[in-house]
This record gives structure tokens, C-alpha cells and sequence, in this order.
């Protein structure tokens, strides 16, 4: 249904605004002493979209409890899997953006970290997670894997990397932002015959998009299980520095959070505002 032929209905207002959820996949570092380390997210593991809602935990979509309570900047819902204030959401198309970077609590009253999104993950997540649309729970439209449905917007290019580690000469490095397709607001996997999203107390008005590992993923410190790499330790510090290579700690985690938005178009009691 077009928003033309809603205006003729009883709805109250048809205005095209977002609704929007982050999902996150962390990975621990496991290994003993300076390493080599591995970052394994299993099988089966789900983290979905829009299950949570402001001022609540965002466990259900792969945060900790550690991250606290969702914020403007995590979802608009105010209730988990529920529409916003009674709308009726027609729903044309869904994008999912992968974020720049993101934040991880390592431990209770510590300060977030600030973590750029890891690119090997990334790759990963992109090839071995499914992505499927649940209303109700009854009704399950598989999408494919994340890297079918494009992101309707990012940051673009690079830019240099002032608060980072330096290059052993020359410049400050340059840091790329990762993305999911063209970054372009239209750019969505789209549905031209809709699928409508109700308000509360009505038939398909709980809805989640839900997010499976289908298969173990592995990530190997140095890139590869061919060339696993540890910590640069005191004691061979100088023969790495020699080498022109610079000494590196592993992270203790690595991540990768996803913007998940649905396009289209949304019918609601009308305000004095529109």
C-alpha cells in the first residue's frame, strides 16, 4: 500500500520517518601469555534487532550488561519489538550499516572503550551469518546474509588517524570506514510489496530481525591460522623494531556492531506538531 492510498484511509498522519536497532558481535581474546590468540564467535550464536527498547538492556542484541541501558543512539523503540506510540509501520525496504567503530565496557565502573570495527570480522559476519524478518514469530522471511542487504548510509573515504599508533616514519596512517554497498540513503534491499509491521494488540505487530552464525567463526591474531603472531614482548623488541615493523599488543576483544534500519513509511495518531 503507497502512501497516497493510506491518506484516504482513517489514519491520522503518513509521514516517512526511521525505525532503526544496533546489533553487536564481540569476540574475547583467548590464548595464554604473549600469545599467539584467537577471537571465536560459535555457532548458533543470535543477536537481534529491534527486541530491545530505550532505557532497557540491550543483551538481545549481542550487547553486555556492562554497555548498560539503550540510548537514542541504539534504537527509537520504546518498547522491545513493539511500534512506536500506536503507528502502523509499511515497511519497503531494510538496510543494514555497519558502524565505524563502537564502545565495550571491559568491567564494572570501567570507562567504555572505544574500538574500530574489526575487518577481518566484519568479512566474516558478512559470508557466514543469516538474516531473518520474524513477525510474531510466526512468520519468517529469510534475507539471505548480511552482505545482501546494503547499508543506506556510512562514513565515506578515509582519514588520517591522529589519536592512533604512528608508522615507523612518515605520515600518521590513514584510517578506511567500512560499508556495506554504495553509502547512499536509497540504498536498501527493497520490498515493493510491503510488509506492514501493526501496532500493539493487533495480528503481526511484534517484529525482530534476527541475526545466526551459521557457521564457527575463527579469528587468528596475525590474519591467518598460517601465520599466527603474539604480542611483542621486552624481550624482542628491538629485533622487531629493526625489522621496520612496529610492536603491537592484541586486542583484548574484537567487534563489529551493525545499524539495522527499515525503510518506508509509518500511519499514526495525529499531533498539533504534524
Amino acid at each position: 500500500m503507497n502512501q497516497e492510498a493510506c491518506a484516504g484511509t482513517n489514519a491520522d498522519y503518513v509521514i516517512s520517518l526511521p525505525y532503526y536497532s544496533k546489533v553487536k558481535y564481540r569476540a574475547p581474546r583467548v590464548g595464554a601469555g604473549a600469545g599467539p590468540f584467537t577471537y571465536t564467535i560459535p555457532v548458533g550464536t543470535k543477536v537481534s534487532a529491534f527486541s530491545y527498547a530505550k532505557q532497557q538492556l540491550k543483551t538481545s542484541g549481542g550487547f553486555t550488561t556492562l554497555d548498560g541501558n539503550a540510548t537514542d543512539s541504539d534504537t527509537n523503540l520504546e518498547k522491545g519489538a513493539e511500534t512506536i506510540a500506536g503507528e502502523k509501520v509499511h515497511v519497503t525496504g531494510i538496510s543494514i550499516m555497519p558502524q565505524a567503530a563502537g564502545t565495550d565496557v571491559p568491567a564494572a565502573g570501567a570507562a567504555p572503550d572505544l574500538r574500530l570495527q574489526d575487518s577481518t570480522l566484519m568479512a566474516a559476519l558478512g559470508s557466514l551469518v543469516s538474516v531473518t524478518l520474524n513477525l510474531n514469530s510466526r512468520l519468517r522471511f529469510l534475507l539471505g546474509v548480511k552482505t545482501m542487504l546494503p547499508g543506506g548510509g556510512a562514513l565515506y573515504g578515509v582519514a588520517p588517524n591522529m589519536a592512533n599508533f604512528l608508522a615507523l616514519a612518515g605520515d600518521p596512517n590513514s584510517q578506511g570506514f567500512p560499508g556495506n554497498g554504495i553509502p547512499a540513503r536509497g540504498n536498501q534491499y527493497g520490498f515493493p510489496e510491503g510488509i506492514v509491521w501493526n501496532p500493539a494488540g493487533s495480528g503481526d505487530s511484534l517484529l525482530t530481525v534476527d541475526f545466526e552464525v551459521n557457521r564457527t567463526i575463527v579469528v587468528f591474531s596475525g590474519g591467518d591460522i598460517d601465520n599466527p603472531l603474539s604480542n611483542v614482548a621486552a624481550s624482542n623488541l628491538p629485533a622487531v623494531v629493526a625489522t621496520g615493523t612496529r610492536g603491537y599488543t592484541f586486542p583484548t576483544i574484537i567487534m563489529s556492531e551493525w545499524l539495522v534500519q527499515l525503510h518506508g513509511f509509518v500511519e499514526g495518531p495525529r499531533s498539533r506538531a504534524i
